[in-house]
């Protein structure tokens, strides 16, 4: 039996050879090792995102799409905007990235933890009313268990209910828009749908200027913040258009 436990830790030693760097195994080593290798890939996820942001700006759809194929070891489009996601938050919100220079690890988990909103107002107003530097002394782990709390919270706003409500509702209107796309040799098909919404813009300018020219909602906070909520849906729809067409075109809305 003790030949056994020999032969199989003989085997094990073995079997752990081609993992070793060449060196023997010392835990605090390894430790040490796999921090600044982690270090080192969490700290290449700004640039590369921003190589990535300017090729897709530079070429078509079609290109990026072959690009991250056949350049960047057959990168998914999905994984490559993870990483455009990260740095254009980073370049958006200055405060983020000055605490994410330090801070890395600690920044990706905010980014993926947190709404955009919840982001934003964190740039703007801190945690628990502290700047995100008076988080520095704190480890990764115990920085996630604040986010985490600070996730709970969002998870009982009402506001936040709403958000996704209204999201849940777009892509509804999306895929019932899509199935209203025919099938056909051309996309004559358009032009009534184009007409369709041309006349849909009329009636909703009619209903603008009527909001517009009545200075009693300045007075109203709540009618305010339904004019100020109702014009950032129609911006984020224009925009959601916008980028649609480009990717799918991969040419530009000239104005």
């Amino acid at each position: 039996m003790l030949a056994s436990k020999e032969t199989d830790l003989v085997t094990t030693e073995e079997m752990l050879t081609p993992y070793g760097l060449n060196q023997p195994y010392d835990l605090s080593l390894r430790v040490q090792q796999g921090k600044w290798l982690l270090q080192q890939e969490i700290q290449v996820r700004f640039p590369l995102g921003c190589i990535l942001l300017e090729i897709k700006e530079k070429e078509s759809h079609k290109k990026f799409v072959s690009i991250l194929s056949e350049e960047f070891g057959g990168m998914s489009e999905r994984y490559a905007y993870k990483y455009m996601v990260f740095t254009k938050k980073c370049i958006e919100l200055p405060k983020l990235r000055q605490f994410a220079e330090k801070n890395w690890s600690k920044a990706i988990a905010l980014l993926e933890s947190c709404s955009d909103d919840s982001i934003k107002e964190i740039e703007e107003k801190g945690i628990n009313g502290k700047a995100l530097e008076e988080y520095d002394g704190l480890s990764v782990v115990e920085f996630k268990a604040l986010i985490k709390k600070l996730t709970k919270k969002q998870d009982k706003n009402p506001e936040l209910d709403q958000a996704i409500m209204e999201n849940n509702q777009l892509r509804q209107e999306r895929d019932a828009l899509r199935l209203r796309v025919p099938n056909g040799p051309d996309a004559s098909w358009a032009s009534n749908m184009l007409q369709e919404i041309e006349n849909t813009f009329m009636r909703l300018d009619g209903y603008l200027s009527s909001i517009a020219f009545d200075a009693r909602i300045i007075g109203d906070d709540n009618l305010q913040a339904q004019v100020v909520g109702l014009h950032a849906r129609m911006m984020d729809r224009f925009y959601r258009f916008e980028q649609r067409w480009e990717d799918y075109t991969g040419q530009k809305i000239e104005q």
